[in-house]
């Protein structure tokens, strides 16, 4: 396994412009790039500290119970609609 980060895709992250300006992207089914992502994390604790305070904010500002609650609402309206078209009553 090659440790080197510049294997790895950055992008930046739409809408937002300051941080976490990149995310990490690996190959999928890569282990490999998961590897060296993950030391590329805990390899800098004030990385780790900061990817972790970001994610926190973004788990607690997009998965709110309203909005689950909201979404699973709308997943089982969408497939009741569907169902019906499928086989009316």
């Amino acid at each position: 396994m090659r440790h080197s980060v510049c294997r790895l895709r950055y992008r930046r992250h739409a809408g937002h412009d300051r941080a976490p300006a990149q995310r990490l992207l690996g190959a999928a089914y890569e282990s490999d790039d998961l590897a060296v992502g993950i030391a590329w994390v805990v390899e800098d604790l004030e990385r780790w500290r900061k990817l972790s305070e970001h994610a926190r904010r973004k788990v607690e500002r997009e998965f709110t119970i309203m909005l689950q609650a909201q979404r699973y609402r709308a997943l089982y309206e969408e497939l009741l609609e569907a169902r019906q078209k499928v086989s009316p009553p």
